[in-house]
């Protein structure tokens, strides 16, 4: 069974000084064994704006959204 859990909110700003927030999302996967125990496993790590545009990581701290190609960059 798969599950997703919110693991982070932050603010990044766009290439014309648009601020926006921004929540990573950590996928899990849940496999029961055939002696009855359950393993957790982590998947794909997503991104996405608080409007629901999907972001692509382009490096550490900067991500273009694939809606607009927009890139926007992490405020610290």
């Amino acid at each position: 069974m798969k599950s997703t859990k919110e693991i982070t909110r932050f603010k990044a700003k766009s290439d014309n000084g648009v601020i926006c927030s921004v929540i990573e999302f950590q996928e899990y996967e849940s496999i029961l064994s055939s002696i009855g125990t359950v393993s957790k496993t982590e998947g794909i790590t997503r991104w996405k704006t608080t409007s629901g545009d999907l972001l692509k990581p382009l490096g550490s701290e900067s991500y273009r959204n694939v809606n607009t190609n927009e890139i926007i960059q992490k405020i610290t």
